[in-house]
């Protein structure tokens, strides 16, 4: 016996139909739920909110603070991380290397601590400074 071709979908066109007729069949729950419910089904409403949200007049634009430089002869390993892309690790790494090999003498010889390359060290020029401890 042959199929009639008429008759046959492919998978994507089963799962539309499976998807269309459960969005049918949860239309018809609905409507039946509706009937049952003596003021139907709730509503929305919108409430007011439980904190106050101020004015757009009277937020006052902050000032962002100035970028603080950070000393990486004296600066401890918290202090590091405070840097963009200078993580515990890394931190740790430029602490073991200054204790190993003394304070650092330019920002250049920041290259030699495992972890920072010459890339990270031109995002970090800004942000740091090289000074007898």
């Amino acid at each position: 016996m042959r199929e009639n071709p008429m008759f046959t979908f492919n998978r994507k066109e089963q799962l539309a139909l499976i998807i269309l007729s459960a969005i049918l069949l949860l239309g018809v729950v609905i409507t039946f739920l509706e009937g049952f419910l003596d003021n139907g089904l709730p509503e929305f409403e919108v409430r007011k909110a439980a904190v106050e949200v101020p004015e757009r007049s009277d937020i006052k634009p902050s000032k962002p603070e100035p970028p603080r430089i950070v000393n990486i002869n004296t600066a401890s390993a918290k202090e590091l991380q405070t840097l963009p892309k200078i993580g515990p690790r890394t931190a740790s790494l430029i602490v073991e290397h200054r204790t190993g090999n003394g304070p650092f003498t330019s920002l250049e010889e920041l290259t030699a601590a495992h972890g920072i390359g010459s890339k990270t060290l031109e995002r970090l020029r800004p942000l740091i400074t090289v000074t007898p401890p």
